[in-house]
């Protein structure tokens, strides 16, 4: 696994883990009380898609991979998702409004979360490669000491010619009756 593909992986993952636990601790802030199982499944269940694609999109398309607008939209996106996951699945409909402080604090948290994802994917970078070129080093193999020996390879033409007549080969049945 190169270096790039592990940076889609670190973008989707954390895109998805992000979106979902955001949404969930949101949610959990507003109504007071915990979604009920049912949501918090579909909600895991959507978030993982969507850092699935994430990842996959960002794999297929390298140019996506070095945006940060790429970031902030699967961000953006993932907030959305999981608010709508949530209302839907938990019955706890507030209506299309958005308030300003809702929007500003989702705006902030959007910046945040990229800021951090960008700092991880550069992290896993630098990781990576450092890795790359320690880990051969401490697990090459040494010198075989002494001579490679042998395997006793005679050949027993008498013991294959028993075994081809053997009566183990036939297909077994029932014993003839007279």
């Amino acid at each position: 696994m190169n270096s790039a593909t592990g940076v889609t992986r670190v973008r989707g993952a954390s895109v998805g883990a992000v979106s979902g636990s955001f949404s969930l601790a949101a949610h959990a802030a507003a109504s007071s009380e915990a979604p009920p199982e049912g949501a918090i499944t579909l909600l895991l269940a959507v978030s993982a898609g969507l850092g699935a694609l994430v990842a996959a999109a960002s794999k297929r398309h390298r140019s996506l991979l070095e945006s940060s607008g790429a970031l902030v939209g699967a961000l953006v996106l993932g907030q959305a998702l999981g608010h709508l996951t949530l209302s839907v699945a938990s019955d706890h409909h507030h209506g299309p409004s958005l308030t300003p402080a809702m929007l500003g604090a989702h705006a902030a948290a959007v910046a945040a979360i990229a800021v951090v994802i960008r700092y991880a994917e550069q992290g896993y970078r630098v990781a990576a490669n450092t890795l790359a070129r320690i880990v051969p080093r401490l697990v090459a193999p040494g010198p075989i000491a002494g001579p490679a020996r042998g395997f006793d390879t005679d050949y027993r033409d008498h013991i294959i010619a028993r075994l081809l007549v053997a009566p183990t080969l036939r297909t077994r049945a029932p014993p003839a009756l007279g």
